[in-house]
């Protein structure tokens, strides 16, 4: 089966955590650094344009099953995390970016009991544009988006009585 689809998205904006700007725990100077007067109270929705082309293939008598896409989506407005050097943070719409990657995934039933799977995944995930006041800039990666990830199983299933024995181990990174 080859598949394409389209979507959009989005997360719903929030109130944020109050940044002290007096006191001995003060964010002023960080702020300041930044060009605000003081954290911002809330942060918008972000959207999301997303774009994948796949394919899923069984074969060897359905023994062996091998799925694949390449993704593209533009996301506006970023919510992301601003962390404060005094410790303090908060979440603003920092910009919009582009993520592009792809992912493969393999499984094989070695035997009817048990099961070997691969798969692996690599994505470029930055920002394309930057909101004043954020101290990011374009080309900067977004966090927490790996670049790559694998992950590698065994699975032994076997029935006793009406129910199934699952054992699996698997490596993830």
């Amino acid at each position: 089966m080859v598949y394409g689809t389209a979507a959009k998205g989005f997360r719903p904006g929030a109130g944020n955590t109050p940044v002290p700007i007096t006191g001995a725990d003060s964010c002023e100077a960080n702020l300041q650094a930044l060009g605000k007067t003081s954290a911002p109270t809330q942060y918008d929705p972000d959207t999301v344009w997303s774009y994948e082309l796949g394919e899923k293939a069984t074969l060897l008598d359905k023994r062996l099953t091998l799925n694949s896409a390449i993704y593209y989506e533009r996301w506006n407005k970023v919510q992301q995390a601003v962390q404060l050097a005094c410790g303090f943070g908060y979440i603003d719409n920092v910009g919009a970016a582009a993520v592009r990657g792809g992912e493969m995934e393999f499984n094989f039933k070695v035997s009817p009991s048990w099961t070997f799977a691969q798969t692996a995944g690599y994505t470029h995930a930055v920002l394309t544009s930057t909101e004043a006041g954020t101290g990011l800039v374009a080309g900067a990666k977004l966090l927490n988006v790996p670049a790559y990830s694998f992950s590698t199983s065994i699975v032994y299933t076997h029935p006793i009585a009406q129910y199934k024995l699952i054992a699996r181990a698997s490596n993830v990174q």
